[in-house]
């Protein structure tokens, strides 16, 4: 499959890894508005695409899935943006500021029939469950 990574803050240093080691991932294309950032994560991941235009990877790339690792704020736009091009999206949390947003993106899911996923990393951490357990 390919992959498209929107975002190249601190936490794409976590996703990036499974990402490129995946045997089934065919390509990796990175999209950031600050090009510096995003060559230095390419290079430190072995990323071949570097653009600073999600629209221009998304025609020229045509990834499968997209994870969209930016600030909160723009998940909404970013995310509906790659689903009107057919691709499944993996969001960071917080998925969206706002509900309209939040039903936006489950909207464009369900309108370009592809999955919306929000990474919530930490369900299964042992103290996170403890903590389930506690509360109930």
């Amino acid at each position: 499959m390919k992959v498209g990574v929107v975002g190249c803050g601190t936490i794409a240093a976590f996703h990036l890894p499974t990402i490129t080691q995946h045997d089934r991932v065919e390509s990796v294309s990175i999209v950031d508005v600050d090009r510096q950032k995003a060559d230095a994560i390419a290079a430190q991941f072995k990323v071949n695409h570097v653009y600073q235009d999600l629209q221009q990877m998304l025609e020229e790339q045509r990834p499968d899935v997209v994870h969209i690792l930016t600030p909160p704020s723009l998940h909404a736009k970013l995310a509906i943006q790659a689903m009107d091009h057919g691709c499944h999206v993996l969001v960071e949390k917080p998925m969206a500021l706002t509900m309209d947003d939040a039903n936006a993106m489950i909207d464009a899911a369900q309108k370009n029939k592809v999955q919306l996923c929000v990474d919530h990393n930490f369900l299964f951490d042992p103290n996170v469950l403890q903590a389930w357990r506690l509360i109930q």
